[in-house]
């Protein structure tokens, strides 16, 4: 009878302080985590150029001075620049629909 009732008390207890022994267990992290810079973008038509930086979990889009100013690592003139070009869209009719 007794055995009954404790062990759903003991699998609950096992839950419940798993999720606690995983934050003990976590290594620590910074208030101010380690962003790093992962690419630049170039700015297109005469906007500002942008930076992607990481912790690893979290991803930021930041404007090359903010980069800058916050002195992430690497340097901006080493980071690997990021191209993206969208080409244009171009619907077909056909011939006989010119008329």
């Amino acid at each position: 009878m007794v055995l009954r009732f404790s062990l759903p008390i003991l699998a609950s207890l096992a839950l419940n302080c798993a999720s606690a022994f995983s934050q003990v267990v976590a290594p620590p992290q910074s208030a101010d985590a380690a962003f790093k810079g992962i690419g630049r973008h170039k700015g297109l038509n005469g906007g500002a150029e942008t930076v992607t930086i990481s912790d690893g979990k979290t991803y930021l889009r930041i404007t090359e001075q903010e980069y800058r100013e916050h002195g992430y690592a690497p340097e901006f003139e080493h980071l690997p620049t990021i191209f993206v070009q969208r080409l244009p869209v171009r619907v077909l009719i056909p011939p006989g629909d010119l008329d």
